[in-house]
């Protein structure tokens, strides 16, 4: 009776309705899945009156299964998670006359820039773990410094407290900082400790370092981080491109195995509902471009169908699709925009 209605009936908006009141091995569920799947669009998500956009992660993460693929992982350009600012240190920044990143540079007495100047004390972490550093360097790539270094702040006085941030993280920085140099630590969470620093310091250059360092570093071990998107999602903007490479991740990289119970990634459990309907929204972005005008539901009725044990399936199949097959694209494309679309309020 659902594939029959009229189209004016919107279904963009039922997921909490249907998966509040079936079983997990309910057909209404695997049909409204391709609904989805097929028919939806990622613009439709972004209207907030009757959409599934609030429906439970479940939904989601059961989307997300449905739409994922063996892993085939890409070699993902790093430009595409950056924030729109120049990637240069600012020991670069400050040496505007300089284009190369060579450590050699520093010291050399003909350089425009030395290292020289006011020191800031820095007190790390809830021990207070002191570092220093040239104030004129860190406050040309920082704008939290730079703030932090003004009257009528009380850090003007020479010292900076941080006492949230740990002090390996912080080094990570400094060694950007001096020596145009991201480096890799052994655990992948440092690294994302050091971008929510970056986010914290406001230094967009240090970001997009860590960024690339990130994507290299999966390349390399092909392996992808898979307990990380509640930390990214509760300390991020919905803009940060750490937030669109996480996506990514899961997107071009995970096989379906990492949304099942007995195999599944900690961000299964752990992550935010706001990060499947990233997924789920870039999902039907790329299968929106690939599937043409192909609707399951049209072949076959019979699969969203309950049977008792060994009753045959319905043979009215062939008849249904030969019927829907003569559906000219126009018909096609109304009932798509008729059925996920909201309607504009009068």
């Amino acid at each position: 009776m659902i594939l029959n209605i009229g189209f004016s009936q919107r279904l963009g908006h039922v997921a909490s309705l249907i998966w509040d009141n079936t079983p997990e091995s309910s057909p209404l569920r695997s049909l409204y899945l391709d609904f989805w799947i097929f028919t939806g669009s990622s613009g439709w998500l972004r209207y907030e009156p009757n959409c599934d956009k609030e429906a439970s992660a479940e939904f989601w993460i059961a989307l997300a299964e449905q739409l994922s693929w063996p892993s085939n992982f890409p070699n993902l350009p790093p430009s595409t998670f950056h924030s729109p600012c120049p990637h240069r240190s600012a020991l670069t920044i400050l040496s505007r006359n300089t284009t190369s990143h060579s450590l050699t540079r520093i010291g050399r007495p003909n350089d425009e820039y030395r290292l020289r100047g006011d020191i800031l004390n820095v007190l790390i972490g809830t021990e207070a773990a002191p570092f220093k550093v040239y104030k004129d360097l860190i406050c040309a790539s920082s704008p939290f410094f730079r703030k932090a270094c003004q009257p009528p702040w009380k850090e003007a006085s020479g010292v900076l407290r941080l006492s949230d941030d740990q002090p390996k993280i912080f080094e990570i920085y400094l060694e950007w900082l001096y020596l145009d140099n991201c480096p890799t630590p052994d655990q992948a969470a440092d690294l994302f400790e050091a971008y929510f620093l970056g986010d914290k310091l406001m230094d967009l250059p240090f970001k997009n370092a860590v960024i690339d360092t990130i994507i290299n570093k999966v390349i390399k071990k092909s392996m992808t981080p898979d307990s990380m998107a509640s930390s990214v999602y509760k300390r991020t903007m919905p803009s940060s491109g750490l937030r669109r490479l996480l996506v990514d991740f899961y997107v071009y990289a995970a096989p379906s195995t990492w949304y099942t119970s007995k195999i599944s990634a900690k961000d299964v459990d752990t992550a935010p509902r706001d990060f499947f309907v990233d997924i789920a929204r870039k999902f039907v972005e790329i299968r929106h471009k690939n599937v043409g005008g192909f609707r399951p539901w049209q072949k076959d009725k019979c699969q969203y169908h309950e049977h008792p044990e060994g009753e045959p399936r319905c043979d009215n199949n062939n008849n249904n699709n030969n019927n829907n097959n003569n559906n000219n694209s126009d018909q096609a494309q109304q009932a798509k925009t008729d059925l996920f679309t909201p309607k504009p309020q009068t």
